[in-house]
């Protein structure tokens, strides 16, 4: 054997290798052993559309070299050409999703079982930038905010729509929270989550509070809820939180601008920050 063949025949070995142990979780996959990629749309898309090439791809060239003419070209050859052949069907399902590919069992599933996990952060960022929902938090919220009048300020916040929750609701959120942003008018309050949280919770988050209900604005320490005692969530809170006594019940929100939007309001009801 030539030393300058060594390094394309490793190459070759790896490719191999790799393209067994590809084809090996391939097959764990189709065969239902696992199942998680189901509901993570870039797994899916792997597994049933470019998965099944790149096996075939990678042991047909590996197998080539390895062996050569005639066992080589013929045995490599049958790997990349049915390669090729799965690659359309896998590009169908793609952009189109036929019902007729994939395994039995993945066809025989329930929409509501192949509901993205939005608990894994690729799937959610994902999820998030995708189609927009309609009607979105903020379009709601500027409808609402037309009787409150001129605008006063406007920050980014997070409503903490459970102070106890220990999980988030998806992989881009904090415990309890829901990004978006708090508005005040000279007549109420409005929050409007952001559109990529209308997206991973497939419905719009808004509130809106005349400022005649607003009984004042307090500053509670990080990861506070209503009552300003701490809670024990799974994650790392850095900023205060405001919260705004009303007629409905005490509302949360984190934000960097706890204490100026607490005093904005305070001036705006003739009362005190807290």
């Amino acid at each position: 054997m030539a030393s300058e063949t060594v390094p394309t025949l490793v190459a070759a070995g790896a490719m191999v290798a790799g393209g067994s142990l590809g084809g090996w979780q391939l097959w764990r996959c189709w065969t239902g052993r696992t199942r998680r990629w189901v509901r993570r749309p870039g797994e899916t898309v792997l597994v049933l559309t470019w998965g099944p090439f790149g096996v075939l791809l990678l042991l047909g060239t590996g197998v080539f070299i390895l062996l050569g003419e005639p066992v080589g070209v013929a045995v490599g050859g049958v790997f990349c050409v049915a390669g090729f052949v799965l690659l359309v069907p896998g590009l169908l399902y793609q952009f189109f999703r036929p019902g007729w590919w994939g395994p039995r069992w993945f066809r025989e599933l329930p929409a509501a079982a192949r509901t993205p996990d939005v608990s894994d952060a690729i799937t959610a960022v994902g999820v998030a930038f995708g189609a927009r929902p309609e009607p979105a938090s903020e379009t709601i919220a500027a409808g609402q905010a037309v009787a409150f009048g001129p605008q006063v300020g406007r920050w980014r916040a997070t409503f903490i729509d459970d102070p106890d929750a220990q999980a988030p609701a998806h992989a881009l959120a904090i415990p309890g929270g829901v990004s978006g942003v708090l508005t005040l008018y000279r007549g109420g309050l409005v929050f409007a989550a952001d559109r990529w949280e209308d997206q991973l919770r497939r419905a719009p988050t808004v509130l809106a509070v005349p400022l005649a209900e607003v009984g004042g604005g307090r500053v509670a320490s990080a990861g506070a809820g209503p009552d300003g005692l701490r809670r024990r969530a799974k994650s790392r809170v850095r900023r205060a939180r405001l919260v705004i006594g009303t007629g409905r019940g005490d509302l949360v929100f984190e934000t960097g601008a706890a204490r100026r939007i607490a005093a904005r309001v305070a001036e705006l009801i003739g009362g005190r920050v807290w």
